[in-house]
């Protein structure tokens, strides 16, 4: 005689938890970067100065004290961002993950 068993799967729903924020908003962004476009001007620090020492294009540098998130492709935007602010010693907010820099259908 063959036994057989019968299997019941219990199903459980995920429980969800709130998630905090981890892409922020374009302005967030955007505003930060034209800060830094004015610290630069406010210690006199000649553009041509920031080419030598970073080696980023004129162009670059404009696009990013612009506010231009997508200065140049990620995701060296999310680097270049952060090494021109160490540069002009400023801190860069620790809550900019590079996912921030994506563009929207990247992400």
């Amino acid at each position: 005689m063959i036994k057989t068993t019968s299997l019941s799967f219990e199903t459980r729903k995920p429980s969800i938890k709130p998630q905090k924020k981890t892409v922020f908003l374009k302005e967030e962004i955007s505003d930060f970067l034209k800060n830094l476009g004015q610290k630069r001007l406010d210690l006199k620090i000649e553009l041509s100065s920031v080419v030598d020492k970073l080696k980023y294009g004129t162009r670059t540098i404009h696009g990013l004290e612009k506010g231009d998130v997508h200065f140049v492709q990620y995701p060296f935007n999310y680097f270049f961002s952060k090494k021109y602010a160490h540069y002009l010693g400023i801190d860069f907010p620790i809550h900019f993950n590079m996912q921030s820099f994506k563009r929207r259908e990247q992400i």
